[in-house]
């Protein structure tokens, strides 16, 4: 890619000098180090002659030098074995300004990064040469009519001073309106909303007379069911917060999520998987819910109220984590109540029918269970544990679903070989993944009263960030990805640079998210909350709390955000989170395994599974069954590679790392 500058010289503070060739290279090259998000090596030029011995290295180093600095650097630290990713050709023009020619890399060829370079620069350069002793890291990129633009696409602004109802306000308010109407089916068992209300109610009364107290953690080791539903609304109305926990889960996993202090009870259907800590109540789900005995919930235990505080804790979800131990989201009421009650996304009307399929433990059920029972809609339960394609479609149908959640593996499944079972689907939310335009486009084509909406967001920000109803004029329309779009209400997104500045519209950055979605923190993890929540202290932003997504994207032209991918090694399979740290640390912590890398690779049919590679000391053919048996002891289901390859040794990048994309390259030169 190769693009032509032209800059003029400076004004104002910095009485009009024009930035030198070789500072003019600096500048262009901090300008393609921060919008690519890669670290560079950048060769200069003056016509034929060389501005620098060897490329000059750009890096989190040399932005935190000043531009006299970066110079001296360029000097002292040449990198003579390197070619360059960058080639900057600086000549004078008339008028004492200068004329650059800048080709990038093929790597570095993002759309529309040439345009947003050139448009940037002339302002960069402007600020180098009227600020000459701040690290290049600090100075703006963005002019200041861009920033106000920046600001207006980052969402509405909102009355703070409007609080949000609790949850479990949402439904007693749907009990009042429509106390008759269906709010929850499993196909068999029915209750109404007065039937709801009062069911949990009496669970409350029961959490509250074994000790449950506002505050209180209440963990839910049970499957999908209508019992379930009225033990979450219980715990809520008790004033404290449920802890999903699948019951299907590895042992070891479950003690880690049940060390927390703050776990006064853990509720269970069937044999438990594992006892609770010392000092914990065992409460059986029958028991909790049973409404055959009225004399079964003592009359004087008055159901609680969660603390109407801002950040009254709703749920507790745990998440992959990069160190190999689950991280536990704390959402809050507030979180859930500001998804549910926004019209445009959610759309959810009293008269829907609303599949719950997502796992208790997977923030896409807030969506499907909150969002129906704040709504006065029914919610009906697929049956427990997954269900094959055929299995899922027969439900959809058979149930009259008009508001379905899927995944987007899953969505491109139905797409490819049960689209008929979309027929009387009303509103169909997609995400947990990348989307396909082509399975969006075959989907549209056969209904075309279907509103799809293709829903975008992290469990730190209660399960939506971004939605982007999917209007299909044709294939064109989607372009080659369909946007993640725009903010929820009450949420703000930014798009910054690896050192917290805003860039232009149309350059890729770091997604930042603020407003009432973001998560109170990490449960018991003050270390990891202070690094992912954060709050500048200079600039546009500062004073906002915000999370750092680690996911790149960029505004397009309408204003619609686009996802490019992650910053690290988090990915998304079958709409799980999925930390890969985690399970390499699963895999060295077995006998014999020396070194290990786990990828993400397409499988036959298009979607996603999870690769290991290791390195072993001794192995045999049997190495990868015994891995595998190892990792499910361990591990969910979902974070257990299905394929296994044992290598002499791991490829590695020039600069010492595993080369995953080597490791990611067709298979032939694989074992």
């Amino acid at each position: 890619m190769q693009l032509r500058i032209e800059l003029r010289p400076t004004t104002g503070a910095s009485g009009g000098r024009a930035l030198s060739p070789a500072e003019t290279v600096v500048a262009l090259a901090a300008l393609a180090h921060r919008f690519s998000g890669h670290d560079l090596s950048v060769q200069g030029r003056r016509s034929e002659d060389l501005l620098f011995p060897a490329p000059l290295l750009v890096d989190d180093d040399l932005m935190a030098c000043s531009l006299a600095e970066s110079l001296t650097r360029a000097e002292l630290h040449p990198l003579e074995d390197r070619a360059p990713d960058v080639t900057v050709t600086v000549d004078a023009v008339p008028g004492n300004g200068s004329e650059a020619v800048v080709e990038l890399a093929e790597h570095l060829a993002v759309d529309g990064l040439g345009d947003s370079v050139a448009r940037a620069v002339q302002h960069f350069a402007d600020e180098i040469a009227r600020l000459p002793h701040l690290p290049l890291s600090e100075i703006s990129t963005v002019a200041p009519h861009e920033e106000k633009r920046l600001l207006a696409l980052s969402g509405d602004q909102w009355d703070d001073t409007a609080s949000l109802p609790l949850v479990h306000q949402l439904v007693e308010r749907q009990a009042l309106l429509r106390p008759d109407s269906s709010a929850v089916s499993d196909g068999t068992r029915e209750l109404t909303y007065a039937e709801l209300h009062s069911a949990a109610v009496r669970a409350s009364q029961r959490l509250r007379a074994a000790g449950i107290r506002s505050g209180s953690l209440v963990g839910l080791m049970t499957e999908r069911s209508l019992d379930a539903i009225v033990a979450l609304l219980a715990v809520a109305m008790a004033g404290a917060a449920s802890v999903p926990l699948d019951p299907s889960y590895p042992a070891a996993r479950l003690r880690i999520m049940l060390d927390d202090p703050r776990i006064a009870a853990v509720v269970h259907s069937g044999e438990p998987v594992v006892s609770a800590p010392a000092g914990t109540a065992m409460l059986p789900l029958a028991e909790l819910t049973d409404q055959a005995d009225p004399g079964s919930a003592p009359r004087d235990a008055e159901p609680g109220h969660a603390e109407a505080l801002e950040d009254a804790l709703f749920t507790l979800v745990f998440t992959s984590g990069s160190t190999g131990v689950p991280k536990g989201v704390e959402i809050t009421h507030r979180g859930v109540a500001r998804l549910v009650t926004d019209e445009q996304c959610t759309g959810f009307a009293a008269d829907d029918v609303v599949l719950q399929y997502a796992p208790l433990t997977f923030d896409a059920c807030f969506l499907e269970i909150w969002g129906a029972l704040a709504r006065g809609a029914r919610l009906e339960l697929a049956p427990p544990g997954p269900l094959g394609l055929a299995e899922l479609a027969e439900v959809i149908e058979e149930r009259g679903v008009t508001v379905l959640w899927l995944t987007s593996g899953l969505f491109h499944q139905i797409a490819e070989y049960e689209a008929d079972c979309l027929r009387g689907v009303r509103r169909l939310f997609v995400g947990g993944d990348v989307v396909s335009p082509h399975h969006v486009d075959r989907v549209a084509r056969m209904w075309p009263h279907l509103e799809l909406v293709n829903g975008y967001g992290p469990t730190e920000n209660t399960t939506f960030t971004c939605f982007h109803p999917i209007n299909h004029d044709g294939p064109t329309d989607l372009r080659t990805s369909v946007p993640i779009g725009r903010p929820v209400a009450r949420t703000r997104v930014h798009v910054l640079d690896r050192y917290g500045q805003l860039v232009p519209p149309g350059v890729p950055g770091e997604l930042w998210v603020s407003g009432e979605g973001l998560a109170r923190g990490y449960a018991l993890r003050p270390d990891l909350t202070a690094e992912r929540f954060v709050t500048p202290q200079e600039g546009p932003l500062r004073g906002v709390r915000m999370y750092r997504t680690g996911d790149r994207v960029r505004f397009l032209a309408d204003g619609a955000l686009e996802f490019l991918g992650r910053t690290d090694l988090q990915v998304k399979v079958n709409g799980f989170r999925i930390e890969l740290p985690e399970i390499e640390s699963a895999l060295l912590a077995c006998d014999g395994v020396r070194q290990a890398c786990v990828i993400v690779e397409q499988d036959a049919v298009g979607g996603k599974r999870l690769a290991s590679y290791v390195v072993a000391e001794d192995t045999d053919g049997r190495l990868g069954l015994e891995l595998r048996k190892a990792l499910r002891a361990q591990l969910p289901h979902y974070m257990v590679p299905t394929r296994y390859t044992v290598l002499d040794e791991l490829p590695l990048t020039h600069n010492g790392k595993v080369d995953r994309a080597r490791l990611a390259a067709p298979p032939s030169n694989k074992d």
